[in-house]
């Protein structure tokens, strides 16, 4: 177990501190980070559940025996970007991917795929990650690179909400905004982050993302919280004070809340109106990582302790590779009706499509579609369909 690793230190008088077992660890949300996780928790046999590491590479079972992930592989995405620029009739396109994991393995993906359906790439560059706004023009090369290739339009943008909204911000710069067709991945597309101020930039985006459903019920448990009734989040006064733009009276100054001069009153309250309160589609995938847990712990109960209401000695003495098995069969419903079964979920994605168009009242509205519930089924009537449906002004087959 990994709460063995300080066995040999014990207190002044003698006495060791007593330790919990770690059954399991839910997350990461980033790809780079949970292959980094899953590399320390094979060692000492934890089994890992992430709800939003969609690279490729960690569906290598070989290196990675101890991770499971509520969501599909972008290999799943690239597969459905690549039917697309086929049914759009384009003979290249061009690749922007974000400079990490998540970015070069999909860009890896989509090249072999592209490959095999002789499409040529146009242009391929690299967005430089986390790079800060003294970047910029490194993100303003890309685009004049786009430019030197005229005749390829289509661009797939695999990368994270951050670095795609400093590239919208050089479209805008470089005086290129709506000559070109976006087709983004999961870690971008319908995010408010990236919309914001770029809105005529990103409008016609045809985002491919994984199928997610709201869990009901969380908007009104998130909107009823406050620093007084949620203490057991460390992090939850920070975001109180960038929410409202004051200092809690309770908490340590830090470089973020310095600039506050104001208290907050603790009267505050989060509204979707007010404060820009935005829910991600993707915390059904986190419900479904808890939950897997619970299932497989309560079938991992019922057959070491089928006489026993509780934990009992089999169980306390069982590792983390017990616990994975029943993790590997268990089957059930989430919180968003979608059904989770691990034995499926690398195979397949539910997928949908949108695309992002702007209203007379300058918001944004996605038309969507789903195309996929099993990647051996997959839907491609749905896809021309919804490709038909928008105005890009390209012959579709």
């Amino acid at each position: 177990s990994i709460t063995n690793l300080d066995d040999g230190y014990s207190c002044s008088d003698g006495s060791t501190r007593s330790q919990k077992k770690i059954w399991g660890v839910l997350g990461a949300a980033s790809s780079a980070t949970s292959i980094q996780v899953a590399n320390l928790l094979r060692l000492f046999r934890i089994p890992q559940v992430s709800f939003f590491s969609t690279s490729s590479e960690l569906s290598n079972k070989q290196r990675f025996e101890y991770f499971l992930r509520t969501v599909p592989s972008d290999k799943s995405q690239a597969l459905v970007m690549v039917e697309i620029v086929k049914q759009l009739n384009w003979s290249y396109v061009s690749i922007i991917y974000e400079e990490s994991i998540y970015g070069i393995r999909a860009f890896n993906d989509l090249e072999e795929l592209l490959e095999q359906s002789n499409i040529c790439i146009a242009i391929k560059e690299r967005l430089t990650k986390d790079s800060g706004i003294a970047a910029n023009s490194s993100y303003d090369n890309i685009v004049r690179k786009l430019a030197t290739k005229p005749n390829s339009k289509g661009v797939i943008v695999f990368g994270s909400d951050q670095e795609v909204a400093m590239l919208m911000q050089a479209v805008k710069r470089n005086n290129a905004t709506g000559q070109y067709y976006w087709i983004g991945s999961d870690g971008w597309s319908a995010r408010k982050v990236v919309f914001d101020g770029n809105e005529h930039q990103v409008e016609g985006t045809i985002s491919v993302q994984p199928m997610a459903s709201p869990v009901p019920g969380f908007d009104n448990y998130f909107l009823s919280l406050t620093p007084q009734n949620n203490r057991r989040n460390p992090w939850f006064v920070e975001y109180w004070e960038h929410t409202f733009k004051c200092k809690w009276p309770e908490s340590d100054y830090t470089p973020y809340n310095l600039q506050y001069t104001r208290n907050c009153s603790g009267n505050e309250r989060i509204t979707a109106e007010s404060n820009g309160y935005d829910v991600e589609m993707q915390l059904q995938f986190v419900s479904d990582a808890v939950l897997a847990f619970a299932y497989a712990i309560q079938s991992m109960q019922q057959e070491l302790c089928p006489e026993t209401i509780g934990v009992c000695s089999k169980m306390l003495k069982a590792d983390g590779s017990v616990l994975l098995q029943h993790l590997k069969k268990i089957q059930f419903k989430g919180i968003s009706s979608q059904f989770i079964c691990f034995d499926l979920i690398p195979i397949f994605p539910s997928l949908f499509l949108s695309n992002e168009s702007e209203t007379e009242k300058s918001k944004f509205e996605s038309k969507k579609e789903i195309v996929s519930n099993t990647l051996i089924n997959f839907e491609i009537n749905c896809l021309i369909r919804f490709l038909k449906s928008l105005d890009l002004s390209l012959k579709i087959s």
